[in-house]
Order: C-alpha cells, then structure tokens, then sequence
C-alpha cells in the first residue's frame, strides 16, 4: 500500500511525481556503480599487495601473507577484528 503523500502527488501532481521517480532510479543507479568501482578497486589492491608479498618474499625469505581473493583478505580482517 502507497503511503498518502504517493497518492496525493500521483494525482495532484503527476511531474513531480515521476521527476521524483527518476531521481530515486538515478541515485539508485549510481550507488551501484558507486559500490561496483569500489569493489573492483578493492580487488585489484589486494591483486597488488599480494603480488608484493610474494616478490618481497622471495627477496628476503620472508613469510607475507598473500592473499588469493578480497574475500579472503576480508576474512583476515574480521580474525584480527580490525573490520567492523
């Protein structure tokens, strides 16, 4: 059931309504691409830091964690509760 204000602008004012519409689809629309980006930004980070690990590692014989997916970057997080 639509609340009354929906109704109300539905009939009085049909423009604004569908303006309103649009403007929730947009800005619904550009967080995903907002969440998108920053999930491909955060998967290539981990790309990186795992791939230095692995050179700084063979360099100096030392024991880097590498990561092999954001999500188990992610998992090393929430173990040491550093993530909320």
């Amino acid at each position: 059931m639509e609340s009354g204000w929906r109704v109300y602008l539905k009939e009085h004012a049909p423009e604004l309504y569908e303006a309103m519409l649009n403007d929730v689809k947009w800005a619904a629309e550009w967080r995903d691409k907002k969440i998108a980006t920053t999930e491909h930004a955060l998967d290539e980070s981990v790309k990186l830091q795992s791939h230095y690990a692995k050179l700084l590692n063979m360099h100096d014989g030392g024991e880097r964690m590498v990561f092999n997916s954001t999500e188990e970057w992610l998992a090393r997080l929430a173990s040491i509760q550093v993530a909320s």
